[in-house]
């Protein structure tokens, strides 16, 4: 299976899960929705919109992680292959070793990792640009900031509003995912075919 087949899998199958009913969920796991904690008081998860909300959010949270590796993939077999044309890397493990290594000092963010792209590959959908990088920044809120707005999302979310996802928001991120992947595939086809 091609990385861009897997990628698509991937997303396609989050759109199932996101798909069934919520009350389905709830109702089939209503007994076990109470949860006990090793020494803390047992906390009860009554209410079908709160799960609804950690499961939009999982489900962006894990698409969105399938993206970032698909688009890490072509940025390193960049690198491989511009290292291997150098002709010093006669050993897998090194070569590994220095794309990984590059990867991190050069294209860590995304913002390096669309300059870099766009660098090898010339114009890109201004998408890369737009939306791309807001949708970077709901991510990064939703890991670093606990789930809350903060100023980078001014113009979406009121400062520390909670971060929620309807199901149409988590079927456009698959859209735009599989969007951008295709033409990034195609992008580093048409480059590759060219060395």
């Amino acid at each position: 299976m091609t990385r861009l087949a897997y990628l698509k899998r991937q997303l396609a199958e989050l759109s199932l899960i996101i798909e069934i009913p919520y009350e389905t969920y709830y109702d089939q796991f209503q007994e076990t929705l109470s949860v006990q904690l090793a020494g803390e008081e047992n906390i009860q998860f009554d209410d079908v919109k709160h799960l609804r909300h950690h499961i939009n959010v999982s489900a962006f949270l894990i698409g969105f992680t399938h993206f970032e590796g698909f688009v890490t993939d072509i940025v390193k077999d960049i690198y491989r292959t511009e290292l291997l044309e150098t002709g010093r890397y006669a050993n897998q493990i090194t070569l590994d070793k220095t794309v990984d290594d590059l990867l991190y000092a050069e294209c860590r963010d995304w913002n390096r990792k669309i300059a870099f792209l766009k660098d090898h590959f010339g114009s890109m959908n201004s998408f890369w640009y737009t939306e791309f990088l807001d949708i970077n920044k709901i991510r990064n809120c939703l890991i670093h900031n606990n789930g809350k707005a903060n100023y980078s999302l001014k113009e979406r979310y009121a400062d520390d509003e909670e971060i929620s996802f309807t199901k149409k928001d988590i079927h456009d991120f698959g859209d735009l995912a599989r969007s951008l992947a295709s033409e990034l595939q195609l992008l580093y086809d048409n480059w590759s075919q060219k060395i």
